[in-house]
């Protein structure tokens, strides 16, 4: 007869406790991997269907339903304007054709053809463009910025051919950062240093006998600083073209109160400097003109524009006729 092992007995509970221990612990692993495995299924199955729904509405959705990205601002070099021979004309951006109120009617003859006239800004700083410009068959009227390097020479050149002459008068911009270039004005002179200022700059182009503003979008506004500026063309008897290179200038308005003689552009020609594009241009001006009876265009003295006028000058045409501005000017 076997006998029995009385160590036996004794590590029998021991042992069933340990082998609950492990059964728990398997258990619990059991049920982590369980858990896994079905948030696993979960975003597999469930979120990448559902995500893809979701890219799928978004793309039906209509263009001005779904929010534009945030474009960065653009870097200072790139908001600094290119170097350039002559003062930036950043006003001249603005709309071309549309925003000025219509011309006066002038007076013509019944059945007469409308009437243009085309003002060159800028003389004085292109001498081979601007004496090409001012010997071609057609009348053609400049404006001369005082202090340029061939202001003089090109003034006297424009006389002689019996071109209008104006004084193209810088004014202060918007953009505080833009150089107007010498001679300009400012809000800050207009009751004290504008009268000298104005002095000195038509000493420049003393053969002047009429004004255009150059950049002031900020200055023509301003009915104060535009009543100290007009108080000097009246007591010299000169008229006033503005340039309008803003929508709210007054210039023309408080002008015609003072009575001054004045007008106003019609048509930038040449803000982009492309001969199809000075064309366009033109075309836009003989619009004005025809729906007006006249219209006032201002062009610059840049390659593109001498190509179109001198094909102008060649070809005139039967639409409009072209004459001096101050034959529009009332």
């Amino acid at each position: 007869m076997t006998k029995s092992n009385p160590d036996s007995k004794k590590r029998s509970p021991a042992r069933r406790q340990k082998n609950r221990k492990t059964f728990w612990w398997f258990l619990v692993l059991l049920l982590l991997v369980v858990v896994t495995m079905v948030a696993a299924f979960y975003l597999i199955f469930l979120f990448g269907p559902w995500e893809r729904g979701r890219q799928e509405v978004r793309k039906s959705l209509p263009a001005q339903q779904v929010m534009p990205k945030k474009v960065p601002p653009k870097s200072v070099m790139q908001l600094t304007p290119p170097v350039s021979p002559l003062p930036s004309r950043e006003e001249e951006a603005k709309p071309l054709l549309g925003t000025a109120p219509p011309p006066v009617q002038p007076e013509t003859q019944p059945g007469a053809k409308p009437r243009v006239a085309i003002v060159i800004d800028d003389m004085g700083y292109h001498r081979d463009t601007g004496e090409r410009l001012i010997k071609l068959n057609l009348p053609l009227s400049f404006a001369f910025l005082p202090h340029g390097p061939f202001t003089a020479d090109l003034q006297n050149e424009a006389k002689r051919q019996g071109r209008d002459i104006l004084l193209h008068f810088p004014m202060e911009p918007d953009n505080a950062k833009v150089d107007a270039g010498p001679g300009v004005v400012t809000l800050g002179m207009v009751r004290g240093g504008l009268d000298k200022i104005f002095a000195e700059d038509l000493a420049q182009v003393p053969k002047a006998i009429g004004v255009n503003n150059h950049m002031g979008s900020k200055f023509t506004r301003n009915r104060e600083a535009m009543q100290a500026f007009l108080h000097q063309l009246k007591k010299r008897d000169l008229f006033f073209l503005d340039s309008r290179t803003d929508v709210k200038s007054v210039g023309e308005e408080m002008a015609k109160d003072l009575g001054i003689k004045t007008g106003h552009r019609s048509v930038f020609l040449d803000n982009d400097q492309v001969r199809e594009k000075v064309e366009a241009q033109l075309e836009s001006l003989y619009a004005a003109a025809e729906k007006h009876g006249s219209a006032i265009g201002i062009g610059h003295p840049s390659a593109a524009t001498l190509a179109v006028l001198a094909e102008l000058a060649r070809n005139p045409g039967q639409r409009v006729t072209v004459v001096a501005v101050h034959e529009l000017i009332r």
